[in-house]
């Protein structure tokens, strides 16, 4: 199996290029010229919030990407403030346009969503030491193991730094069943309240290291 490896800069386009696998395709009727500046903005967003990024990558390029915060980790091998200041480019682009604006309000939903998911755990007393922040691997590289082998990397450094519990935000319009099936608890759920169907979850687990 192709190991996972730290990011570097150089993988970027690769990944944002397989964000757009998964979603791009969603906006090639009602905004194409937008896709890129989606794809920019939500991996941009995701580095930039992360102390803790790996990807899997063949001599093709960049097949899956795991961005994590992990409390009490102390380097980084990203510049988080570049890409905040990427994230922020592309999300004033985005405003100018009519399909852009679109878009921003659909992930304002999703932000929204998440806030509710956050303060249903806080009310519970249901904490978390580390996040995953985002997961996302190549349609046409699943079924190999690559997000696995991330996410079990991940949940490993995660307990050799002390943490106790994981968790991560998602919703129906990803493949929110992967963590159904490799042992993660749901902790709070919200439906959107849009009327599309949309539900969102938070799940747990708790890293175990192995050496």
């Amino acid at each position: 199996m192709t190991p996972c490896t730290l990011y570097s800069n150089d993988d970027f386009a690769g990944a944002a290029a397989v964000f757009d696998e998964i979603w791009g395709w969603e906006l090639d009727r009602d905004a194409p010229s937008e896709r890129d500046n989606l794809a920019v903005l939500y991996v941009a967003g995701a580095l930039a919030s992360s102390n803790w990024v790996k990807v899997v990558r063949d001599e093709k390029g960049v097949k899956a990407l795991l961005c994590a915060d992990l409390r009490g980790k102390t380097d980084c091998a990203h510049d988080r403030a570049l890409y905040t200041s990427v994230a922020l480019g592309r999300r004033r682009a985005m405003e100018k346009s009519e399909a852009g604006r679109w878009i921003l309000d659909f992930y304002g939903k999703i932000e929204a969503v998440n806030a509710s998911l956050l303060k249903q755990m806080n009310d519970a007393g249901l904490g978390w030491d580390a996040e995953l922040k985002l997961l996302i691997t190549s349609p046409r590289a699943r079924g190999k193991g690559y997000a696995s082998t991330l996410v079990n990397s991940c949940l490993h450094d995660a307990a050799e730094l002390g943490a106790k519990c994981c968790m991560l935000l998602t919703d129906t319009h990803c493949s929110w069943q992967y963590y159904e099936k490799t042992g993660w608890s749901l902790a709070a759920r919200k439906p959107w309240s849009d009327g599309s169907g949309i539900v969102g979850f938070a799940f747990r687990k708790q890293p175990v290291f192995s050496s």
